[in-house]
């Protein structure tokens, strides 16, 4: 039998950890098994999704990517300095003046925020890097003359501070050897004798560490270890190790063919699915899913994904599509990080779910590519829900207009709200979270600021220029906009909100339901006119004084929510008969719907895609 393949028809976020994979040390083992399903389709045939789902989204100009970490952050390099890129932030560490211009890259980051590297010395040595707190030192090297160790590179860390990667001297055709890096001003530990040489490691949470043993003019070997314990998973050549998770399952290849490695479990062999002559992975997280590249008689650079026993082709739903080369790692969420053709780099990210509020069902449905059947209903002490927004926390807030409430629900969002905002707050309809973390409510006839826990009184209110606001949504500037159904239009205002609008959009709005701004700041407003039977979504290019670039009116009907997904395309709820559905639009959005949401949907009312 060999590993199943499906198209992708959900998120690959729910995937199961793997059974049997504790805590215990990885030095041991039990015989090598296979994993297999029934074989649906191979990997090289699958078909190219209407609705991708995932999505190639740039990273910094300049920024180029070491790997990504199980929560998601990517260390790297931007010009002569490292950094770490994490949800849309490029943080920049310090630089050691010792280093040579350009050479300086952090490899690894803890969930701390502590981060390890390397850069050329002006000695033209190699020194490994600590970056914790604003400031950077060089790691102690080993014991010896610097000629001996002049090659020093870390290239692991973990939460508990561990810190490995390797040291040799820069003129031997032997090595580089595994090394024990130490932050007190201890001498780094070189793990000596033929196992000791690495190509890289890979570090878990409780200690155990995943590297590829490479021996000159021998070949390399899949290595595993904790403390001084080093053991190889097969007695053969022509294996290496791709990553550790969490739960201390390794992953790596052998002869072509993907594996798994536990103590407890073993050797698992990932089964090549047909018309796939090798699979190579390239991260694993800590739900036990690889990422990897697979390659057919004819080409590589198909990417493959396997979660819960299954071989997934990612390859088929990248948007845009495109041959993909990977950077190391997968994080916990999904995301992986690749090289497209012409040497950009990307932040591949699944599709999130899309959270709609059905006002007079009483309830909040999720969906996931391709859309057709609701993953989960929330009805708790729902009463007319209409705007919902997500805090950084992945919380859902949902602005309950029958009860003049706010609710907020935990993940996975079906049970009992975990808090509820009533302090002032008169028929809510429109949710924002500003740069800073508070709510800002679009309630009666002003539009409201709560700071976190978000349970007391607000802090503020926006009256100037605001009448019955709507929606409320905020672009990458900060600045916010106001759409006012009473006053017919959009005002926007700059930080901190209180001054009067910097602009008003009127032209030619009837009543302006719904907002949301794309990558480029292109205001879309939900225009409800039905007086003038007239119901579409308007594009304003900044800085929003001109006429709308776009309207968009094929199977708009009362236009009352609106969300953009990470690949831009834009969905509107159809708030009135005769549709009363949810349609989704790809640039430049004037064409017709390439999706319909209809299941589970009853005049729907707030959008809002899970972060």
């Amino acid at each position: 039998m060999r590993a199943a393949f499906f198209a992708f028809s959900s998120l690959a976020l729910a995937a199961t950890a793997l059974s049997g994979c504790g805590h215990g040390s990885l030095i041991g083992g039990a015989p090598a098994t296979t994993a297999s399903q029934a074989l649906r389709a191979p990997l090289s045939d699958a078909g190219y999704a209407t609705v991708p789902q995932y999505y190639a989204v740039p990273l910094p100009s300049g920024f180029t990517p070491y790997a990504i970490t199980h929560d998601g952050q990517i260390p790297g390099a931007i010009g002569n300095q490292a950094a770490i890129y994490k949800n849309g932030t490029l943080k920049l560490l310090a630089s050691d003046l010792n280093c040579k211009s350009g050479t300086t890259t952090a490899t690894a980051v803890n969930t701390l925020g502590q981060a390890v590297g390397y850069c050329r010395t002006v000695h033209n040595t190699f020194a490994a890097l600590y970056f914790v707190n604003g400031t950077v030192q060089q790691l102690p090297r080993p014991k010896g003359t610097l000629q001996e160790w002049g090659f020093t590179q870390a290239w692991a860390i973990n939460d508990a501070g561990l810190i490995y990667g390797a040291a040799n001297d820069m003129f031997s055709s032997s090595g580089p050897y595994l090394t024990q890096y130490f932050t007190n001003g201890q001498p780094a530990h070189v793990f000596h004798r033929d196992m000791g040489m690495a190509q890289n490691v890979f570090l878990s949470a409780t200690g155990h560490f995943a590297y590829t043993n490479f021996i000159y003019l021998s070949g390399s070997y899949a290595a595993v270890g904790f403390g001084s314990n080093l053991m190889h998973i097969f007695e053969h050549v022509n294996n290496a190790i791709a990553g550790i998770n969490d739960r201390d399952v390794a992953v790596g290849y052998d002869n072509n063919q993907a594996f798994l490695y536990s103590a407890a479990a073993g050797t698992t062999f990932i089964s090549l699915p047909s018309g796939i002559v090798s699979m190579t992975p390239t991260g694993i997280n800590n739900a036990g899913q690889v990422i990897g590249q697979a390659c057919t008689l004819k080409r590589c650079l198909e990417t493959f994904l396997y979660s819960s026993g299954n071989v997934i082709d990612v390859s088929a739903q990248i948007s845009p599509k495109n041959s993909y080369r990977l950077i190391p790692g997968l994080a916990d969420n999904g995301n992986f990080v690749a090289a497209d053709p012409q040497g950009n780099y990307d932040i591949i990210q699944p599709a999130k779910p899309l959270f709609v509020g059905n006002w007079i069902a009483n309830t909040v449905t999720a969906y996931a590519p391709p859309y057709t059947v609701p993953l989960s209903t929330t009805s708790y002490f729902l009463s007319y829900p209409e705007g919902l927004a997500f805090d950084g926390k992945g919380n859902l807030f949902v602005a309950n207009s029958g009860a003049d409430d706010i609710l907020e629900f935990a993940p996975p969002y079906t049970g009992e709200p975990i808090a509820s905002i009533k302090r002032q707050v008169y028929a809510p309809r429109g949710l924002a979270f500003g740069p800073s973390g508070n709510l800002f409510v679009a309630s009666g006839d002003s539009v409201r600021i709560y700071p976190p826990p978000y349970t007391g009184g607000p802090i503020g209110r926006i009256v100037n220029g605001v009448r019955h606001p709507s929606a409320v949504a905020f672009d990458s500037k900060g600045n916010l906009f106001v759409a006012n159904l009473g006053g017919s239009t959009v005002t926007e205002y700059a930080p901190p909100y209180t001054g009067a609008p910097i602009v008003r959009i009127s032209n030619p709005l009837g009543y302006p339901r719904s907002l949301v701004l794309d990558a480029h700041d292109d205001l879309f407003v939900g225009n409800d006119t039905r007086l003038q039977n007239f119901n579409a979504v308007l594009e304003y290019a900044p800085p929003y004084t001109g006429s709308p670039i776009a309207t968009i009116t094929n199977g708009v009907s009362g236009p009352y929510g609106l969300a953009m997904d990470a690949g831009g395309n834009l969905f509107v709820a159809n708030f009135t008969s005769p549709t009363s559905d949810v349609t989704a639009y790809a640039p430049p959005y004037t064409g017709a719907p390439i999706v319909i949401i209809t299941n589970g949907v009853r005049d729907p009312w707030g959008l809002a895609f899970a972060p």
